[in-house]
């Protein structure tokens, strides 16, 4: 035998549901600038639809409050 060993993996993925809720923490953006103008240009098509939900769901949370 060489005295090389293989590489060390990590701990397997947890498996169910609970795999989602701990774990490493998320990773950030470093241009949240320019992310944020990419999410936009993606969303174009769905400006008229996603105006249309705000606007419904302002006029509900203002009809609840009153």
């Amino acid at each position: 035998m060489s005295g090389t060993s293989a590489p060390r993996r990590g701990p397997a993925p947890a498996a169910g549901p609970g795999r989602f809720m701990g774990g490493q923490p998320t990773e950030r953006s470093l241009d949240f600038r320019g992310s944020g103008r990419r999410l936009l240009a993606r969303l174009r098509p769905e400006r008229g639809i996603a105006l249309l939900v705000l606007a419904l769901g302002t006029g509900s949370v203002a009809l609840a409050v009153v």
